[in-house]
């Protein structure tokens, strides 16, 4: 992911951190029971908008993993490649008593 959706996604989790944080301290403040406040409505909503975001940004750290991983496998198969591939060709078909036998010839191939 680019690095301005990683600051917005980080700069809507703290303004949702705050408001939840906010919330929370009003309803405090009125007198009222942790068990009222979990259902609160909007306090609610909020940690619902607080969780997707999370899953956003776990989300991108595994995406942001695998390209490091295949990065590296790339770099280490460039590594241990050899300077020359050798493939193997079938170049000739003979045909002795009506059967056809294939022949193998080895080729270089350069890079």
């Amino acid at each position: 992911m680019s690095l301005k959706t990683k600051e917005m996604l980080e700069s809507q989790k703290e303004y949702y951190q705050k408001a939840i944080l906010e919330r929370n301290t009003i309803l405090k403040g009125r007198g009222l029971e942790d068990s009222v406040i979990r259902k609160d409505i909007i306090l609610r909503s909020l940690n619902g908008k607080l969780r997707q975001i999370q899953k956003r940004f776990a989300t991108i750290s595994g995406i942001e993993k695998r390209y490091e991983s295949l990065a590296l496998r790339k770099k280490e198969i460039v590594i241990a490649e050899p300077e020359k591939k050798r493939s193997v060709k079938k170049t000739k078909r003979n045909v002795v008593n009506d059967q056809v036998v294939e022949q193998d010839r080895l080729e270089e191939v350069t890079p």
